[in-house]
């Protein structure tokens, strides 16, 4: 079963964060990972676990009252196609459903 939760799961580490950047191929966060991990720490964050391991996450940036950025929505490969990812978004957009705009990044 697949759980969504805002904070920080105990079992996820730095390393398995790092993990699930790279299963995804997003190489430019792992050239400067302390800078990755940092960023964590001044994001809003919606985790995806299954059995205590990161499957997924949600990651963005708002003030809390006019705007919400989401800058990162990742899914490891495995569980891609299952419905983690629309999840993910429905869930954090729901919790934020009182900031009056959000943006979605691209690269």
């Amino acid at each position: 079963m697949i759980k969504y939760t805002q904070s920080r799961p105990t079992e996820v580490t730095n390393d398995d964060l790092l993990a699930l950047y790279r299963s995804v191929g997003w190489s430019a966060y792992l050239q400067h990972p302390a800078n990755t991990l940092a960023a964590f720490d001044h994001s809003t964050v919606l985790w995806a676990t299954e059995q205590g391991h990161l499957i997924g996450l949600i990651r963005g940036i708002t003030d809390n009252h006019t705007i919400l950025y989401i800058q990162d929505i990742l899914v490891m490969p495995a569980k891609q196609r299952q419905q983690v990812g629309t999840t993910l978004v429905h869930r954090f957009l729901n919790q934020h459903a009182a900031i009056g705009q959000t943006v979605l990044g691209s690269v």
